[in-house]
């Protein structure tokens, strides 16, 4: 199936789609066109540019798969959730670590879920607030804890 059928389904559907973009290599540029695969710096994760392009044009994948998702017959529920947040140049360092989990957390709860979210829910709460307001699931929630490197050894 397709994501152009997913709303005219009468049925309830899950769909799961997990984009490896924007991480390297940085496959497109901007307007979607593919680009060279020798990185620009010694370190991938380092090239803002490709970094910046890859992220405008996933936005704009992701923005036509919500608007499709969004003219359903049923609302739909969509979370999107990046798996971390981005890189600096000192891997040994707090803030690198810190960093990493400040992290995109967007979500479209109908029906009063949005209600359910609160300000410093994490990852691992998203699916059992879903599961629980929607389908009755009895999960409960998990303390919001991140593990975070206190101190690092170099």
């Amino acid at each position: 199936m397709n994501r152009a059928e997913i709303p005219k389904h009468s049925e309830a559907t899950f769909t799961f789609a997990h984009i490896l973009s924007p991480h390297p290599p940085y496959l497109f540029d901007r307007n979607g066109n593919i680009v060279s695969l020798m990185p620009k710096e010694l370190n991938p994760w380092l090239d803002k540019s490709g970094y910046v392009d890859q992220v405008l044009f996933l936005n704009k994948k992701v923005e036509v798969l919500v608007e499709t998702l969004l003219h359903s017959d049923t609302p739909p529920i969509i979370i999107l959730q990046a798996d971390h947040g981005p890189f600096c140049k000192d891997p040994l360092s707090p803030e690198f670590w810190n960093a990493k989990f400040c992290i995109l957390n967007a979500y479209y709860l109908p029906e009063g879920g949005n209600r359910k979210l609160y300000p410093s829910i994490t990852p691992v709460n998203s699916f059992r607030v879903v599961l629980d307001y929607y389908f009755g699931a009895d999960l409960g929630l998990l303390e919001d804890d991140s593990l975070r490197l206190t101190s690092v050894r170099k």
